[in-house]
């Protein structure tokens, strides 16, 4: 793997010819503070499903919990202080 003057790994988040997060090698991803330093964790979460949906590409394969729009669980649980058990 290539690294940057700093040491870090070179995954270009896209261009030259290779998918989100992919590294020189073709079957090493990577992203977060691996690629950049230390950062936002939101951030290191991106790189994460960037690079989790790359490597699917790369298996040929689809993801079809990111076409999936996020559920918020809240509706199904009462956190009320007044709710009593019995």
């Amino acid at each position: 793997m290539r690294l940057d003057d700093w040491g870090h790994i070179n995954a270009p988040a896209r261009g030259n010819g290779r998918r989100p997060c992919q590294t020189n090698h073709p079957r090493i991803f990577a992203g977060s503070d691996a690629v950049r330093g230390a950062d936002l964790v939101v951030t290191a979460i991106a790189d994460g499903r960037k690079a989790a949906i790359s490597m699917l590409d790369q298996m040929g394969l689809q993801s079809t919990i990111a076409s999936l729009p996020a559920v918020s669980l809240a509706s199904q649980f009462n956190s009320s202080r007044e709710e009593t058990l019995q």
